[in-house]
C-alpha cells in the first residue's frame, strides 16, 4: 500500500494567501515597514492582474519601472508590462511629480483606479514604489491595492547599512541581495567595508600589488554592482580603512606603507599621502554616485611613532605639535581630496576632537560613533556631525551572529547611544548610555554586521535591519513593538520572495534524528537548503523508499529546524525526510535521517589533566579518562603544545602538565576532541570546568566548550563567558577556575556560567556571573578549544573536566 501523502494539495494563489498572511478583511489593513509618515485608507481596493502595467512617465524612470514589475512577478508570478505614457485602470504609474511639496526624499503613493508612485527625483520615486510593493494584498484569489493616500518622507537623510567584505569574502551576488533587502526596508546607503588588515579588496590599477596578498573584486564588478544598487535607490559608499587597519597596504607594498611592526600605514610620508590620494581617485571614479566616502580612521595604534625620523619630519613641517595633530592633518588632506571629488568624508570616532589650527581635523567630517569610549556629546560640540552607529544595539558581529534582539533595537532612536560597561559583563544589564538631545547634528544612523561570512549576512541581520529601518524612518509612530513585528513578518516574508531565484527551493540539509536517547520520542533537525525556503514538510516511513513516507507536519514555518515525534514506536526503526516551499514549489525530498528510541543516554565523566610530556605536540594525544578519540587540531595558526609544569587554583586538584597556546597572527588556533557520551537534549544538566591562564593576553576571543549551541569563555577584549555574554575581563598572569553547567531540558536550555565561585558547595545558578538561554542544545559529543587571534596573545589551560554533577567538575 502507497502510504504516500503530499502536503494538501491547493492553488499557489491561497498558498501564498496563508504564508504572507495578506488577506481582505471587512476593514482595511496596511503592512508597511517602515511605517509612513501619513497613510489614508479611503475604502475599497483595485485589482492588480496580468492586464495591469506599469508605466511611467519620464525616460529616466524606465529602469526603475522594469525593476518594479520584476519584483511584483516575484510576489505575484504577473508579469506586467512596462510602457511609457499615460495610466489606464489597474495600471501602476511611475511619476516625476512636479508638486512643489515634494522635495527632497518626499513622496507620495495614490490609489484610486490606478496607483501614482511620485516624487521629485528618481530616490524619491524609487521608495514611493517600495511602499507600493508593501501594500499588495489578496482576496478572493485576485491580488489587489487598498484605495488610499500616503504621504511619506524620511525623519533621518543618512539611513545606513555596513557589511564587512574585507574580512570575510562576499560575491556580488551576495551583495546585490543585500541591495534587495535595503531596498525593500528604505535603507539608502549601503557601506562596503572594502580594506582591512586581511584584504584589499578594490582592484587598484596603479597599486595593483595592493590585492595579491588576498582577494579582490574586479572593477567591472563592482561598477555593476553600483549600477544595480543606483537603480534601486540604494548608494554604496566605499571605505578605505587608514591609517589604521592597514596591514593589507603594509603586506602589499611594505616599501611604501611600512611603519615599524604595525598595521598602521606610514602616514608621515609625502609619498603616503600622494598614494591614498590616488586610492581615493580610484574608488570616487567607481563610486561615483555616493555623496560619501568612508576613510575608517578607526583604532590606529600612532602612538610612539613620533620617534621615527618621518613622524618628527612631518609634525615639524606642518606644524600640528604631536603625533594626534599630525593623525588629524593627514585626515583633513585626504578630506580636501574627497571634497574635490564632490563627496563628503566619513570616519570612525576616536580621533582627538580638541585640537587646535592645523592640528584640528576639518569639521565637516562626519563622524561614526561607534564605542561611545568618547562622548557624542564633545564631538557635536567641538562641531563635527555625528552618525549613530552605537555597538548597543546597532552591531552585528563575527560568524555566530552577535547582535541585539530586534525588540530592543526597536527601542533605539538616533540621539540615543550607549555600549556596555568596562570591564565586563557584556549583557544588556551593563549597558551604560551617553544620549544627546533633539535637536543635535546627527543626519542618521547606521547599523553594521561586521567579520560575517557571506552565507550568514542576511539571515543574521534581516530581522534586525528591519526595526532599525523603522525607527530611524519614523521614530513618532510608535504603537508597540508588537504592532512592529505584526508588520514586519509580512515584509519580512515578501523578501523571501525578493531574494528567492525563480526555481523551488533547495532539499533541506544536516537532516538527523535521536538514535535510542529518548525513551518515547524521536527528535528529528535539519537545516534549511538554498533558495529561501518559507515552510519546511516533515515526513515518516518504515522504509528507505520516501514514496511510501506518510506526511505527518506539513506546515513548519520557516525558522523552524526542530521537530520533536511522540507518535513512535518501542524497538521499531523510524526514517524521515522533509522538503521544503517557496513561492515556486516544493523541493525534493532531503537525504533520510533514521531513529529510533531507547533507554537514553548520559554523558560520561572526562578528565584531561593534559599529563604530557612536556615540548610535545598535542595532536593525536589520547590521554585523560573518558575520551573517544585523540585530539586533533583544526587550524595551526601558531603554536600549541605542552607546557611541563601544570596550572594551580587553590581547593583544586591538578597535576602533571598544561596546554600552552600562542597565537602569532590575526588567525584562529583551532583543536577539539570527542569524549564518551553525548551531551544535550537527554540530560537534565551536564557540568564542565577548567583551568585558564592568560601569560600574555591578546585583543582577541577564548572559546572553551562543547557543540551545543554555546562555547564559554568567547567575548569582546578577553573577557570570559557564555555564548556572546562575557562575565569578568582577563587579566595578565592569573590563573582563573570556569565553571558551565548547560541545563538541557527541553525547551529553553540554559548555560550558566562562574569564575572563580566558591569551592564549598554548589554555587546558586542566581550567582552565575552571567547565563546565555537557547532555544534547544546540540546533540554533543565533542569538546574544544579555539583562541582567535587578534593579535599575539599566550594562554594556558589544564585540568579540564566534564561530568553530570558540580561534584564531578569541582576538582575536590
Amino acid at each position: 500500500m502507497n502510504c504516500f501523502k503530499s502536503p494538501t494539495r491547493v492553488s499557489w494563489l491561497a498558498l501564498l494567501i496563508g504564508l504572507l498572511g495578506f488577506t481582505f478583511a471587512a476593514a482595511q489593513e496596511v503592512t508597511l515597514v517602515p511605517q509612513p509618515q501619513s497613510v489614508a485608507l479611503s475604502g475599497g481596493y483595485i485589482e492588480l492582474n496580468g492586464s495591469s502595467r506599469v508605466v511611467f512617465d519620464d525616460a529616466s524612470l524606465a529602469p526603475l519601472a522594469k525593476i518594479l514589475s520584476e519584483e511584483i512577478k516575484a510576489v505575484t508570478q504577473f508579469e506586467l508590462g512596462v510602457v511609457k505614457g499615460k495610466p489606464n485602470a489597474g495600471d501602476l504609474f511611475l511619476s516625476l511629480s512636479k508638486d512643489p511639496s515634494l522635495k527632497g526624499e518626499a513622496s507620495k503613493l495614490t490609489i484610486d483606479g490606478h496607483a501614482t508612485a511620485e516624487g521629485a527625483n528618481y530616490q524619491a520615486v524609487a521608495l514611493a514604489s517600495v511602499t507600493l510593493l508593501q501594500a499588495i494584498v489578496e482576496k478572493s484569489g485576485k491580488f489587489g491595492l487598498p484605495k488610499m493616500e500616503v504621504k511619506d518622507a524620511p525623519d533621518a537623510e543618512y539611513r545606513g547599512l555596513m557589511v564587512d567584505v574585507a574580512r570575510n569574502k562576499h560575491s556580488i551576488d551576495n551583495l546585490k541581495d543585500i541591495v534587495r533587502m535595503c531596498r525593500l526596508y528604505k535603507v539608502r546607503y549601503l557601506q562596503i567595508h572594502l580594506t582591512d588588515d586581511q584584504s584589499f579588496t578594490f582592484p587598484s590599477t596603479a597599486y595593483p600589488a595592493l590585492s595579491k596578498h588576498a582577494w579582490s573584486y574586479s572593477l567591472d564588478e563592482l561598477k555593476d554592482l553600483v549600477a544595480f544598487a543606483d537603480a534601486r535607490g540604494v548608494t554604496l559608499i566605499p571605505e578605505l580603512d587608514i591609517p589604521g587597519h592597514g596591514n593589507s597596504l603594509v603586506l602589499g607594498m611594505p616599501e611604501l606603507f611600512a611603519t615599524d611592526g604595525r598595521n598602521v600605514i606610514n602616514f608621515g610620508k609625502d609619498e603616503v599621502r600622494v598614494a591614498i590620494k590616488t586610492l581615493i581617485d580610484e574608488m570616487c571614479e567607481v563610486f561615483e554616485s555616493s555623496p560619501y566616502f568612508h576613510l575608517g580612521a578607526d583604532e590606529a595604534a600612532i602612538h610612539g611613532l613620533d620617534g621615527r625620523p618621518e613622524f618628527k619630519e612631518a609634525i615639524k613641517k606642518y606644524g600640528v605639535g604631536d603625533i594626534e595633530g599630525l593623525f588629524n592633518h593627514f585626515i583633513s588632506d585626504m578630506n580636501a581630496r574627497i571634497k574635490e571629488r564632490g563627496k563628503k568624508t566619513i570616519v570612525w570616532e576616536g580621533f582627538n576632537y580638541s585640537k587646535d589650527g592645523d592640528a584640528k581635523m576639518d569639521e565637516d567630517v562626519a563622524v561614526m560613533m561607534f564605542d561611545n569610549y568618547k562622548d557624542p556629546a564633545a564631538y557635536l560640540a567641538a562641531g563635527y556631525p555625528v552618525i549613530n552607529t552605537s555597538w548597543y544595539p546597532l552591531y552585528v558581529v563575527g560568524g555566530g551572529g552577535f547582535g541585539m534582539p530586534p525588540e530592543l533595537i526597536y527601542d533605539w532612536d538616533r540621539y540615543k547611544f550607549a555600549n556596555y560597561t568596562d570591564p565586563f559583563p557584556r549583557r544588556a544589564s551593563s549597558v551604560f548610555r551617553k544620549d544627546v538631545k533633539p535637536p543635535a547634528n546627527i543626519p542618521g544612523g547606521q547599523m553594521c554586521s561586521w567579520e560575517m561570512p557571506e552565507e550568514n549576512e542576511i539571515p543574521y541581520v534581516r530581522h534586525r535591519l528591519a526595526p532599525f529601518a523603522d525607527r530611524i524612518w519614523n521614530p513618532s509612530n510608535d504603537k508597540g513593538y508588537d504592532d512592529f513585528a505584526s508588520r514586519a513578518a509580512a515584509t519580512d516574508r515578501v523578501l523571501d520572495f525578493l531574494l528567492a531565484e525563480h526555481r523551488v527551493p533547495d532539499a533541506p540539509k544536516q537532516v538527523g534524528a535521536s538514535d535510542g536517547l529518548f525513551s518515547n520520542r524521536i527528535r528529528v533537525g535539519w537545516e534549511a537548503g538554498g533558495n529561501y525556503p518559507v515552510r519546511f514538510a516533515l515526513y515518516r516511513g518504515d522504509s528507505d523508499d520516501p514514496g511510501k513516507a506518510t506526511l505527518i507536519a506539513g506546515d513548519l514555518p520557516k525558522t523552524a529546524s526542530l521537530h520533536v515525534d511522540t507518535d513512535v514506536e518501542a524497538g521499531k526503526e523510524h526514517h524521515y525526510w522533509l522538503k521544503a516551499w517557496n513561492r515556486w514549489g516544493w523541493s525534493d525530498f532531503s537525504a533520510v535521517a533514521k531513529g529510533q528510541v531507547g533507554e537514553g543516554m548520559s554523558a560520561a565523566k572526562a578528565h584531561e589533566p593534559f599529563d604530557y610530556d612536556g615540548g610535545s605536540a598535542i595532536d593525536g594525544q589520547t590521554g585523560g579518562e573518558g575520551f573517544a578519540s585523540a585530539w586533533k587540531l583544526l587550524s595551526e595558526n601558531g603554536t600549541i603544545k605542552i607546557d611541563g609544569k601544570g596550572l594551580s587554583y587553590p581547593g583544586v586538584s591538578s597535576s602533571g602538565g598544561a596546554l600552552r597556546v600562542i597565537c602569532e597572527n590575526q588567525e584562529s588556533l583551532q583543536l577539539d576532541r570527542n569524549f564518551k557520551g553525548t551531551v544535550g537534549r537527554s540530560l537534565e544538566e551536564v557540568w564542565m570546568s577548567f583551568l585558564v591562564r592568560g601569560e600574555k593576553v591578546a585583543d582577541g576571543h577564548v572559546f572553551v566548550g562543547m557543540n551545543t549551541g554555546g562555547g564559554i569563555g568567547k567575548a569582546w577584549t578577553n573577557g570570559f563567558g557564555v555564548t556572546n555574554n562575557a562575565s569578568r575581563q582577563m587579566k595578565p598572569e592569573e590563573t582563573y577556575f570556569a565553571v558551565a553547567k548547560y541545563d538541557c531540558r527541553d525547551g529553553a536550555d540554559r548555560i550558566y556560567f562562574w569564575l572563580n565561585p566558591a569551592l564549598d558547595a554548589e554555587p546558586a545558578t542566581a550567582d552565575a556571573d552571567t547565563l546565555s538561554i537557547q532555544e534547544d542544545l546540540g546533540l554533543g559529543n565533542r569538546f574544544g578549544i579555539n583562541v582567535q587571534g587578534h593579535g599575539s596573545g599566550e594562554y594556558v589551560f589544564d585540568e579540564i573536566r566534564i561530568g553530570t554533577s558540580w561534584d564531578d567538575v569541582s576538582g575536590q
